[in-house]
């Protein structure tokens, strides 16, 4: 299966934060618009209310449409205002976790590459050391066949060869099997390595999604700004 890789999964993300830096920026300006919208209903009401002077119930009642009408501008503004400062927050704290899943994925990447270089190590030495092994056995065949054919002085002499030959054999067997050992404990840490890479590759699509959901809400507070400032 293909995979993309951490740093750019995170470059990803990190476009996409600035993306929504851009929305905030974008609401900001709605929002200042809004404030100057807000303050233009408050001088039209000051004139309309020097125009109505005379009639004084026609007065009470446009000075409360103005009233009623100015507060909610307002509470629409400081609303906006309100989740501006909480998507701002959001937006730096997906930021320090994105940087923290950048490094966090680089070390994963380091130490699951120095395994794999381990592994194929291992997996070398084993095989020379096989190779090792067989010259050996391959000696102690060739003396034991001299054994059938040599006088009594030769045989000991060759015995005390083949007592040394088992010593290397048993020897270069040890250091086999230990190698084994060591390749199936790097085998397990390569695979516990991947899947946690795994793991943070669904974390950071999570991430996405959750930023996709906060630039939508950014966009439908962007049209509640503009609905305030008409």
């Amino acid at each position: 299966m293909n995979k993309i890789s951490y740093r750019a999964r995170a470059r990803e993300l990190g476009e996409q934060i600035e993306d929504f830096k851009r929305d905030i920026k974008t609401l900001e300006d709605n929002l200042e618009a809004a404030e100057e919208s807000a303050m233009a209903m408050e001088r039209e009401r000051d004139e309309l209310l020097e125009t109505v002077n005379r009639n004084s119930s026609e007065q009470d009642a446009l000075v409360e449409f103005w009233n009623r009408k100015v507060f909610d501008a307002k509470t629409g503004l400081d609303t906006a205002k309100a989740q501006i400062r909480r998507l701002g927050s959001q937006s730096e704290a997906r930021a320090e976790d994105f940087e923290h899943l950048d490094v966090l994925a680089d070390g994963y990447k380091s130490q699951r590459d120095d395994a794999r270089s381990d592994l194929a190590t291992y997996q070398l030495r084993i095989i020379e050391l096989e190779e090792t092994l067989r010259r050996p056995e391959a000696r102690k065949a060739r003396f034991q066949s001299e054994l059938e054919t040599s006088d009594l002085d030769a045989a000991a002499t060759l015995r005390r060869t083949e007592k040394e030959l088992d010593k290397v054999i048993m020897n270069l067997r040890e250091q086999v099997a230990a190698l084994t050992i060591d390749k199936d404990g790097l085998t397990f840490e390569r695979d516990g390595l991947i899947e946690s890479g795994a793991e943070y590759e669904a974390k950071g699509a999570r991430d996405a999604k959750i930023i996709s959901n906060l630039r939508s809400n950014a966009e439908g507070d962007a049209v509640t700004i503009q609905h305030c400032a008409d």
